[in-house]
């Protein structure tokens, strides 16, 4: 299961536990109005609750729980995406210099299986023009400009 997978799960997890992807606890005024509350500063701000040592409570318990399901799911997609970023850095830093290393990158480029060294090119053109320029290289190698090609 990749690390988008689990942070998806644990998502999931928080909404069917009515937790939200944000921990919030309800808590009645005096009118009987129900009012949400995602931080204890909003409710030391709200002068109409009639528990405000309730709501604080009740906020603790939903944080602590939203933590627990959590985790350091975000540190960990981090930790892998700055793998990603250091081995796409050593992929163009070096051109192919044969047609079949030539095919192995454009391979790699093209595989859309979401595994954790898939490189997203719509959403970084600065990744996409270095792998150009690292295929160009590797042309330029391979088949120098101004050289007798055969068909």
């Amino acid at each position: 299961m990749s690390v988008v997978d689990e942070k998806h799960r644990r998502a999931q997890t928080l909404l069917a536990e009515g937790i939200g992807l944000h921990p919030f606890f309800v808590a009645v005024d005096f009118r009987g109005a129900p009012t949400i509350f995602y931080t204890h500063t909003q409710i030391d701000a709200c002068p109409d609750l009639e528990r405000p040592d309730q709501a604080h409570a009740g906020l603790d318990v939903a944080i602590s729980r939203h933590s627990a399901i959590v985790g350091d799911i975000d540190s960990v997609i981090a930790d892998a995406s700055d793998v990603v970023d250091e081995r796409f850095d050593a992929l163009v830093s070096t051109a192919p210099t044969s047609a079949s290393g030539l095919r192995a990158l454009l391979s790699y480029i093209l595989r859309d299986d979401d595994a954790p060294t898939t490189i997203d090119l719509s959403e970084d053109i600065d990744k996409l023009e270095a792998l150009l320029n690292s295929i160009e290289g590797a042309l330029d190698q391979i088949a120098p400009v101004g050289a007798r090609e055969t068909i």
